[in-house]
């Protein structure tokens, strides 16, 4: 493996983990918006009545909240909040408590006093929820029902009878029983985002393990990319050689004749040169040095595949 291939891998390696850490420690402490469920060994929740769970309306009721802690270490940031069925009914005592942290195996009670009021009869379910954190934050609640009876003066079967004269007929006046409605809570849809962040919360390995999969094959393409096979690229066809030259006869070109150069064909029985017209080659006045030139000059003849000037 090269040093470029090594280097490529360390910093791939080290982006993976990089990433890694980015994705899962949010996920670590990320809070939980939805109760968990409790187990053995967890913190609970118990909601008691006093006198008891059937009350006189118009009498006072007090509620106690106990708070246990069975975790091996302590719970933070703890929140106790009572929720009360009526509006009407009246508290003498704050429904919400604070406390910094719990002990482990110590419990702890907060007590509400209610006034339940006089015209009020029926099934009443008080429920008290408990919002604390040990490494997210996690939320349980407990709820308790409460029978309240109407007293003997106000006794639905109790009548009143008016006597104005001894022929009326009696007629009989019913307080009527003001029976609570609970109102339902409201409840919140969870978002895309929610389900997903809860699911990672809930499967923190299964989470990390996905994502370091995935990193490490971007790793292993990113490594592996430069050592792809490349397509070859077609070469160049290199163009054509040129025709070679056509072969010449063998001939003699002038040099210097007005008009240009001129040329003459040898024949293979020879050629003559001079002034005289009955040359092969007759040298005329275009020829410079013409002068010169006697009337038989020269003959250009073969012999043995070469060719000769003589003198004549």
């Amino acid at each position: 493996m090269t040093r470029e291939a090594i280097k490529g891998l360390l910093i791939a390696i080290g982006l993976a983990l990089l990433m890694l850490f980015s994705v899962v420690l949010p996920l670590d402490a990320a809070p939980s918006q939805y109760p968990h469920p409790q187990e053995t060994g967890d913190v609970a929740l118990e909601i008691t009545a006093a006198p008891s769970t059937t009350v006189t309306a118009g009498q006072n009721l007090t509620l106690t909240a106990t708070l246990r802690n069975g975790q091996p270490i302590s719970i933070t940031n703890v929140n106790l909040m009572f929720m009360l069925p009526l509006t009407t009914i009246t508290s003498t005592t704050p429904l919400t408590r604070h406390w910094d942290s719990l002990e482990p195996s110590v419990p702890v009670t907060s007590q509400v006093l209610l006034l339940v009021p006089s015209q009020v009869s029926g099934t009443l379910q008080f429920t008290a929820t408990l919002q604390y954190v040990i490494t997210e934050t996690l939320l349980i609640s407990d709820s308790i029902e409460v029978v309240v009876v109407l007293p003997e003066a106000l006794a639905p079967t109790a009548t009143v009878t008016h006597s104005p004269a001894p022929s009326s007929t009696p007629t009989e006046a019913t307080v009527p029983i003001i029976t609570p409605t609970e109102t339902p809570a409201p409840t919140t849809t969870p978002s895309p985002f929610d389900r997903a962040m809860t699911f990672a919360s809930k499967n923190k390995p299964l989470v990390a393990a996905i994502c370091t999969l995935s990193l490490l094959l971007l790793g292993l393409l990113l490594i592996l990319w430069p050592f792809r096979r490349k397509k070859p690229r077609p070469k160049p066809t290199p163009p054509p050689p040129p025709p070679p030259p056509m072969p010449t006869a063998p001939h003699l070109e002038s040099i210097g004749t007005s008009g240009g150069p001129r040329r003459f064909d040898l024949k293979p029985d020879g050629l003559t040169i001079g002034r005289a017209p009955e040359n092969g080659l007759v040298i005329t006045q275009d020829f410079p040095g013409w002068e010169s030139v006697s009337r038989r000059h020269a003959r250009v003849y073969q012999q043995a595949g070469n060719w000769i000037v003589e003198d004549l």
